[in-house]
């Protein structure tokens, strides 16, 4: 009997309600205010960690800006809660973990895991299964229009979803599976592109024969 090592861990996105630079702060520093810091895990500042975070109450703090964007324009903050959780305001992360909180992954989260792992495959990487893969992981670092604004793209990105809805549902045919990790259906209900940041968002709801409902939002 195989067994899945859970490597891609959803976390909640706090809302932020103001970002605001700290001037004559040294080292660079910003003041962030949101809707629940209580169990926050990582500050994120133009997608880069935070070295240092300070909590000042429930809905502030304050973070430091990491040395390689001190010379640079503050275009995205993200604080990212340690609760795990499959919301539309969740984002997958992808680490190996080590301790009491690692392990087998079973259930609905084994099912968003696999989602995950066959949206990324190449197809004809895998040497048991070649015919697998959603194919998402080819799109990143492509060309993309000026003139579509990424329109493009999002569409690429939509078919590999659809594909890999495809492939589990005829995969997972073949098996005795636990309703929880049969998947019922999956369909992109969030996309979009930042040009500026050159950076997609996908955003697949996937629903298992169990009846749970997650979301597996990827940014590439």
């Amino acid at each position: 009997m195989t067994v899945d090592f859970q490597v891609v861990y959803p976390q909640d996105i706090v809302q932020l309600t103001q970002v605001k630079e700290l001037f004559g702060y040294d080292p660079r520093a910003l003041f962030v205010e949101g809707k629940d810091f209580r169990r926050v895990e990582e500050v994120r500042i133009n997608d880069q960690i935070s070295p240092r975070y300070s909590i000042i109450s429930k809905n502030q703090l304050v973070a430091q800006v990491p040395d390689s964007e001190l010379d640079r324009d503050i275009d995205e903050v993200s604080v990212l809660s340690a609760r795990l959780t499959v919301t539309p305001t969740s984002m997958l992360r992808f680490r190996i973990a080590t301790g009491a909180g690692s392990g087998k992954v079973e259930g609905f989260m084994r099912l968003l895991q696999l989602y995950v792992k066959v949206l990324l495959t190449t197809p004809g990487t895998d040497i048991w299964m070649p015919g697998i893969g959603g194919g998402l992981l080819q799109k990143v670092g492509g060309t993309v229009s000026r003139k579509d604004e990424g329109r493009g793209l999002i569409s690429e990105a939509v078919i590999c979803c659809d594909n890999t809805t495809r492939q589990i549902i005829a995969l997972q045919a073949q098996q005795q599976l636990p309703p929880e990790e049969r998947l019922l259906s999956a369909k992109v209900v969030a996309s979009d592109y930042d040009p500026t940041l050159q950076m997609l968002t996908v955003s697949p709801k996937i629903v298992s024969h169990a009846g749970v409902t997650g979301y597996a939002t990827l940014v590439l």
